[in-house]
């Protein structure tokens, strides 16, 4: 005979996989950077893993604005299994011409690019398979700075809005 605690477990891990079927049918769409890629601000290149926030980034008019917010989402094995479209995306150093980005960028899949002179942004490259990094566990930055702007990243332009603006979006 089962108990009321086997019932109860059963059913908890019966409703996680079935949340974890459905979430994984839905399409990662949170921008953030790889800890180790560095956005330019006032005191230079830092690796998105360390920033703060007061951090002072760099806007393409050549002005700081600080961050006002900032967290790090780390995600696990069991949650990079179920939701492949969050794995890390690489973008190789030099891969979008004139030498950009100046040093391999990764990128989460939601994170919108400007790459060359374009000032328009691209919700993604189209890269190649090889571009998503299988990875067992990952963390992401993502801050904003009260107001949409566009930071350095590795080179290349990025813009960072506020999460707010994540609301409107849907999946394709």
């Amino acid at each position: 005979m089962r108990s009321h605690t086997d019932i109860i477990d059963f059913r908890y891990h019966a409703a996680r996989k079935a949340a974890s079927r459905l979430a994984g049918s839905m399409e990662w769409q949170v921008p953030g950077f790889g800890p180790e890629t560095r956005i330019m601000t006032t005191l230079g290149a830092i690796p998105a893993g360390l920033l703060r926030r007061g951090d002072e980034v760099i806007t393409p008019s050549g002005l700081s604005c600080g961050i006002e917010w900032l967290d790090r989402v780390g995600l696990d094995a069991d949650f990079l299994a179920s939701h492949p479209n969050a794995h890390p995306r690489v973008i190789p150093a030099g891969s979008l011409g004139a030498g950009l980005p100046e040093r391999d960028l990764v990128v989460s899949a939601g994170q919108q690019m400007m790459p060359g002179k374009t000032t328009r942004a691209t919700p993604g490259l189209p890269l190649p398979p090889e571009a998503v990094c299988k990875v067992h566990g990952f963390q992401y930055t993502l801050f904003h700075c009260g107001r949409p702007v566009q930071v350095l990243a590795e080179g290349v332009w990025c813009p960072v809005d506020e999460l707010s603006s994540l609301r409107g979006r849907r999946s394709a």
